[in-house]
Order: structure tokens, then sequence, then C-alpha cells
């Protein structure tokens, strides 16, 4: 199963592509490339934390792990928790 990070990103670098020429519009989607990657972490990676092992790679994700499985990046984990606990509510609320 590929992850939305992978599609999202090979989106946005196929949007490039189409491109043909530098501009603004490819000034933006290389950052947004960018900042897609920086997102995220392979578990090859996270095996080498000691903080990523203890704090955000649990039991599940290790045994559903088959191989090529991308991670949200440590940078990034405590503000993807607080949006999972902030988006079922919002959803929640609005109906």
């Amino acid at each position: 199963m590929v992850g939305p990070f992978f599609i999202l990103r090979l989106i946005k670098i196929l949007e490039k592509i189409k491109e043909h020429v530098d501009n603004e519009k490819t000034e933006k989607l290389t950052n947004e490339i960018g900042f897609l990657s920086n997102m995220r972490i392979y578990v090859e990676e996270a095996l080498l934390s000691e903080f990523y092992l203890d704090k955000c790679y649990d039991s599940f994700l290790h045994s559903s792990n088959r191989g090529f499985l991308t991670l949200v990046s440590e940078e990034y984990f405590d503000f993807g928790i607080e949006l999972m606990k902030k988006v079922p509510s919002l959803l929640t609320a609005s109906c």
C-alpha cells in the first residue's frame, strides 16, 4: 500500500514535469516537494533513532511493516498527534 505522502509528493513532481519551464509555479512546486520530502522518514532511518523507537514507532507499526513503510519524521510527529486529536472533534462539531 502506498501512503499519502508518496502520492501527494508524486503528484507535485508530475505537475512540475508538465510545466516545462522554470517560473513561479515550478518554484512553488519545488518548495512543496521539499517540504513533503522532509515530512517523511523511512523505517531504516527510524530504527537508528532511540527517540523514534521509544516515542513514535509502536509495536503495531513495527509488526505491520512489510517493507517500504514511510513514517512521519520526528520533527513533525508532535504536530501530527495534535492534528489527529483535533480533526475528529472538529468533524463531530460540524455535523
